[in-house]
């Protein structure tokens, strides 16, 4: 082991998903290499902020318990990351943001009602003259 040495990030943490009140989005981690040979544990913090940029981020209460977030209505315009913290026990851990997601859109809404539906039928024309007997 290295003193002071961190983890090699191999590939960086993305998020993907529909940004829609009620999809899931899902998390794939990131790849390190460790710098020693104790194992690299990862820990996510999911995060709902304001701009795609990162601003005005607040970790979501409570958090995923999981690699995967349904989006709530508080997600309504916000934009939804993740910080990933990469560390083997050795030097300082890697912390790495996933792209954004967002802003998330309502979900979709079921037609209005505007109307009751109209049933149409052609006038109806009876023949009402008595059917004729022809005795033989």
């Amino acid at each position: 082991m290295v003193a002071g040495a961190t983890p090699t990030k191999d590939t960086n943490p993305s998020l993907a998903g529909t940004a829609q009140v009620g999809a899931t989005l899902t998390l794939t981690q990131g790849t390190y290499t460790a710098s020693g040979t104790d194992p690299v544990v990862r820990a996510e913090s999911w995060q709902r902020c304001n701009n795609a940029g990162g601003g005005g981020c607040d970790a979501l209460s409570p958090q995923p318990s999981g690699l995967s977030y349904q989006l709530q209505g508080a997600d309504l315009g916000k934009f939804i990351r993740v910080t990933e913290t990469a560390s083997d026990g050795s030097g300082d851990p890697v912390v790495t943001d996933t792209n954004s997601i967002g802003p998330i859109a309502a979900a979709p809404q079921a037609p209005a009602k505007t109307t009751d539906p109209v049933v149409s039928a052609p006038d109806l024309v009876f023949d009402q003259t008595p059917p004729s007997v022809t005795v033989q």
